[in-house]
């Protein structure tokens, strides 16, 4: 950092090259580049990727530059450079080059971030699916550092961190570590369940978990019941509405109907009308299919109440 500090004194780097010959070549390799450039220090010269395949013309051109300043010399880069333009515009316009627009993938960035840093910089890798988990989860993850709630509940995020473990029996169950947008928390999965989901069960995958606290030996663990991939939800998960059938009314019905009609999608809504110990289940037609969200379920709620709304997936209740 103070060998770059000290070579910024003479005015701002106007491209990468220009970075690697003035600061002093004793002070950079291949790791601290490496470093700098995927925590975004050269996004004025083009993407991280762009810049991260010019690393070995940039220490190649530090060590000249280092030889020339010792003997008195000045590069013929600076020659050129000088001749094509004035002093002043070198050191106020930055260049970004041909192919600065190729670039990593945004998961890629932040795990660059994260594993240099320690945090993300430039966004979260939850945000792309945050609409997702409002409208699957019943608690965010920092919710639990102040209380355990009972029964089941339905958490989600990113695994963080996976440790497998094999049991006395012989048999395989695993710790993770599962981030979501406010914290992490460390979860349980038995034998069984592992087994069920091991392929989906690896690091950086993004997932919805049914889990819920069970106390073993004076120990409390937070239990993974159920996995489902994020990825896979939109397209098995159905909308369940539960109307008693002496609260059905010609109003009712044409309310539910005005909502689902405004958010018009893919997922099947089902219609189960209670009538004592019975149930009859109808199908909505296609006009009334949803984009299951956030909004979508509130509304949902206003008009039929909490405990008459639910998301399935595959027959399993998601909340």
């Amino acid at each position: 950092i103070q060998a770059t500090l000290r070579a910024r004194e003479d005015g701002p780097f106007t491209s990468f090259m220009d970075y690697c010959q003035r600061v002093d070549a004793d002070k950079l390799n291949k790791e601290i580049m490496e470093s700098l450039i995927k925590t975004g220090a050269f996004f004025e010269f083009g993407t991280r990727k762009a810049v991260l395949d010019k690393i070995t013309d940039g220490l190649s051109a530090s060590q000249r530059a280092q030889k020339e300043r010792v003997s008195g010399q000045v590069s013929m880069f600076e020659v050129e450079a000088e001749s094509a333009e004035s002093p002043q515009q070198t050191r106020t316009s930055p260049k970004r080059s041909a192919n600065s627009e190729e670039e990593f993938s945004k998961q890629e960035l932040l795990a660059f971030e994260k594993e240099l840093l320690g945090l993300y910089v430039s966004g979260h890798p939850l945000e792309e699916v945050r609409d997702r988990l409002e409208l699957f989860c019943t608690h965010t993850l920092s919710q639990l550092d102040d209380k355990r709630p009972e029964g089941e509940m339905t958490l989600g995020g990113r695994i963080e961190e996976i440790k497998a473990i094999q049991t006395q029996g012989g048999s395989l169950m695993a710790f993770i570590t599962l981030e979501d947008l406010t914290g992490q928390q460390e979860m349980v999965i038995f034998p069984a369940e592992y087994e069920r989901h091991q392929p989906q069960l690896v690091a950086d995958a993004l997932l919805i978990v049914r889990a819920r606290y069970e106390t073993k030996n004076k120990r409390t663990s937070l239990v993974v019941q159920k996995v489902f991939k994020i990825e896979d939800l939109d397209q098995q998960t159905e909308l369940h509405l539960q109307i008693k059938s002496d609260h059905v009314s010609e109003r009712l019905l044409s309310d539910v109907k005005d909502v689902l009609k405004s958010n018009r999608g893919s997922s099947k809504v089902y219609l189960h009308i209670a009538n004592g110990s019975s149930s009859e289940l109808i199908l909505a037609g296609p006009s009334c299919y949803v984009e299951l969200s956030k909004s979508l379920r509130d509304r949902l709620k206003s008009v039929l109440g909490e405990v008459q709304v639910k998301i399935l997936s595959n027959g399993e209740e998601l909340r």
